[in-house]
């Protein structure tokens, strides 16, 4: 009986999460495809709207791990200064968003994305990301008012 219990706590709580993480994904879709609809983007319904994002997410995420790792890489190891690496970020982050966006828009049929309704989007999720982009622990330490030393 102890077993069926914490099994089912596990499978409550796994739900719960699962839940939460549906529903602030399809606010971001719902978001995302209010302003893609400014310019241009059309679909048959919210279900398709949601399923736009969620494939254009799981297709794209390798890459755009990779797409924010290489500029930080070169940041940490003091090849670029750190507006460069965010402005690389940028351009990489969007790059692979308008790549799978065009290629979701182009394997589903209940969607009709522009190129500039895509690009904006990538523009703008690249712009809530690119803060992310940031110096080495050690460096933030040193400039926080919290750990000021007197010399």
């Amino acid at each position: 009986m102890k077993k069926l219990s914490t099994w089912l706590g596990k499978l409550l709580g796994y739900g719960i999460t699962a839940l939460l993480i549906f529903g602030v994904f399809s606010l971001v879709a719902l978001f995302g495809g209010t302003i893609m609809h400014f310019f241009g983007f059309t679909y048959a319904s919210a279900g398709s709207l949601i399923l736009f994002f969620v494939l254009t997410g799981l297709a794209g995420l390798p890459c755009e791990i990779l797409a924010k790792a290489l500029p930080m890489a070169l940041l940490h190891m003091e090849k670029i200064s750190k507006n460069a690496a965010r402005v690389l970020f940028v351009l990489l982050d969007m790059t692979v968003t308008v790549f799978f966006m065009l290629l979701v828009d182009y394997l589903m049929d209940s969607v009709a994305a522009t190129d500039l309704s895509v690009i904006v989007i990538a523009f703008i999720m690249a712009m809530c990301s690119v803060k992310d982009i940031r110096e080495r622990p050690e460096d933030t330490k040193e400039s926080s008012p919290s750990h000021k030393t007197d010399d």
